[in-house]
């Protein structure tokens, strides 16, 4: 059978909910989250943080009667705020007027804004969500240690504009007040619909060497980056319409040195490029797989993979089977995706679990069960556990001089250990680690060298 009819036979059967529902219930299927919105554009929290991890690892049963709790997951904010200024907002409702405003708590209005699509109000960054992240972190305790060892939560920096290089200050600064804690970036924007035309000040560009220097900086610590950037836009109407696929597409290539000595992706391209006006014409819905076909297959873009978060991702993979069954049942690209929620500072159990629900179908088709778990939290695991990140951050956190590790619980930096790297033993033989490592230092130390500023950020004599 080729890929292609196989491809229309599966999406036949996978659009009369016939693929699954002979199989048997797995017992339990344990997903890693690489999306996840602590905290949402007024930097405020849905529900506690341990209170968070209860509903995730509590899970939910999908259709196909299958349960799915969530055992790790990324911890990230906005790195954008909303401004909030009643003056104006009272000045602009009554139509006259200076604007004029005497601030008292029973006077503020009810308009605060909270989503940046049914508002103008301008969006500005705000560092301040990193040390409410790392804080939160922190605070839970039990998710510390999951059952295998590794923290349940795998924080991110967002909090600095990708348009001028003190963003990348911003991430040495970070990594040195809270050693241990933070491995990744993101999830941060270059391109999204109706954000990028609000936020004050210069907006990021593919070319910007800021830009390039901010993913330069992560990947030398360890950390993954996590980039937004739409694909289309709202005047793409044709099938070779996208209107930001190649000047993203020349950014992921001009980058791909920064991950030279990395063996697993160190860059995710989140929602799989796909934004709120997401082409709606079925031609251009099935160029889209192609597009990522194009990247997946190309060695030049190894260092990249695709998070498949946002229940309208899963809509239109749901919407377009062929078109994923042809992309998606293949060894090596397999290998390229995750799950994540995209789910945004969560209110109760029920707008966190019906995330997890539109992607059962997903997840259940039985030509990619294999590659299912991986997408579902083996990848994560391999991006994010990878040895060489986990020695970039401890070697980073050794020399600037950090006595205390993981929230200040542990003493000592860990030293890299032989079982980091089980399972990737294929990935990094055994006979070229050392200088692997030494590679490491040598970026590291030439990030210290570049931001010294940064690095002094704890030093108290």
């Amino acid at each position: 059978m080729t890929r292609c009819f196989r491809g229309l036979v599966m999406a036949a059967a996978f659009a009369a909910g016939g693929l699954w529902a002979a199989e048997p219930a797995a017992a339990q299927e344990a997903l890693h989250d690489s999306h996840f919105h602590y905290l949402n554009y007024n930097q405020d929290l849905g529900m506690p943080i341990a209170t968070v991890r209860g509903v995730m690892t509590h899970g939910v049963q999908g259709d196909s009667r299958t349960d799915y709790s969530v055992t790790r997951s990324t911890l990230f904010g906005i790195p954008l705020q909303q401004r909030w200024d009643p003056s104006a907002l009272l000045a602009r409702d009554a139509g006259h007027g200076d604007g004029s405003f005497t601030w008292g708590a029973p006077s503020i209005p009810d308009d605060e804004p909270v989503y940046y699509l049914p508002t103008h109000s301008e969006l500005y960054y705000y560092s301040g969500v990193d040390p409410l992240i790392a804080e939160a972190y922190c605070d839970d305790v039990e998710g510390l240690t999951a059952r295998d060892g590794a923290p349940f939560w795998d924080p991110s920096i967002t909090g600095f504009n990708p348009a001028d290089v003190h963003g990348a200050d911003h991430i040495v600064r970070m990594m040195t007040v809270y050693p241990g804690i933070f491995r990744a970036i993101g999830e941060f924007t270059i391109h999204k619909e109706a954000v990028a035309t609000k936020i004050a000040g210069a907006t990021p560009s593919f070319d910007n060497e800021a830009l390039h220097e901010i993913i330069h900086v992560a990947s030398r610590l360890g950390l993954v980056v996590i980039l937004h950037s739409d694909m289309y836009s709202l005047l793409d109407e044709g099938p070779e319409d996208a209107a930001y696929y190649d000047e993203t597409k020349l950014l992921l290539k001009d980058v791909g040195h920064y991950f030279k000595n990395y063996k697993t992706p160190g860059l995710l391209w989140a929602h799989t490029g796909i934004g709120r006006f997401a082409p709606k014409d079925r031609t251009i819905q099935l160029a889209h797989f192609d597009r990522l076909q194009r990247i997946l297959d190309d060695p030049l873009y190894n260092h990249v993979g695709f998070d498949i978060a946002w229940d309208f991702v899963a809509r239109f993979i749901r919407g377009n089977p062929a078109g994923w069954a042809n992309l998606y049942d293949n060894a090596n690209r397999g290998k390229r995706f995750v799950w994540g929620s995209d789910s945004l500072s969560p209110t109760n159990q029920q707008k966190y679990t019906d995330v997890i629900k539109d992607y059962d179908a997903i997840f259940r088709v039985p030509y990619t069960q294999a590659p299912a778990r991986l997408m579902q939290r083996d990848n994560y695991a391999m991006i994010f556990d990878d040895p060489l990140r986990r020695y970039a951050r401890g070697y980073f956190a050794h020399r600037t001089g950090a006595t205390k590790w993981n929230c200040k619980r542990d003493t000592v930096v860990p030293p890299p250990s032989d079982d980091w790297f089980k399972g990737y033993d294929d990935l990094y033989p055994k006979e070229e680690r050392q200088e692997l490592l030494k590679a490491i230092e040598k970026d590291v130390d030439e990030v210290i060298g570049l931001y010294p500023r940064a690095v002094r950020a704890v030093q108290v004599k």
